[in-house]
């Protein structure tokens, strides 16, 4: 049986291919590489492996633009929703400060007038007050002059002049 015999292509279609990528991958220096080729008679070879290696990363690099081009649009897609939703919450923001603006400055005219009827009642209750005191001096005036007239002077000078005195101030 005869073996096989190997041509030089074949040898860059196996392993040489693989040490090619890998090197160009890990971006090591090609020019060993490229002597070895030239010096071996095999520049076609070395060249056709580099348009290969060019072919395969080129997919890959279309696969992958692909891949985040995708997830990219889905992002923006998202994005926009997000921003729809941000100027929903953001009108609704504004209709609602408006309507707590409305209602603010109606509870606010309320309590203006509520603060205002408190001091009247305050002073209608201090009124109160000082004419029941005034009620009490003139009940006692009326008793004075009811003595003076009646000639009693005694009793009129008895009649509760301290309390007068010192109670009321009318």
């Amino acid at each position: 049986m005869k073996a096989k015999r190997r041509t030089i292509s074949d040898n860059w279609d196996t392993g040489e291919d693989l040490v090619l990528a890998t090197s160009i991958s890990n971006g090591e220096d090609l020019a060993p590489i490229v002597r070895v080729a030239f010096e071996m008679g095999w520049p076609e070879v070395l060249l056709q492996q580099l348009k290969t290696v060019m072919k395969k990363k080129e997919v890959e690099i279309e696969e992958l633009c692909k891949t985040h081009y995708e997830e990219f649009i889905q992002a923006v897609d998202e994005l926009r929703g997000v921003l729809v939703d941000a100027e929903e919450l953001k009108s609704e923001l504004y209709s609602d400060n408006f309507k707590l603006q409305e209602v603010g400055t109606a509870l606010l005219g309320k309590v203006e007038e509520l603060l205002e009827l408190y001091s009247v009642k305050k002073s209608v209750i201090e009124a109160i007050k000082m004419g029941r005191s005034c009620l009490q001096v003139l009940d006692l005036c009326a008793k004075f002059n009811g003595h003076i007239t009646d000639g009693q002077f005694y009793p009129a000078l008895k009649t509760d002049r301290e309390k007068l005195l010192t109670d009321h101030t009318c």
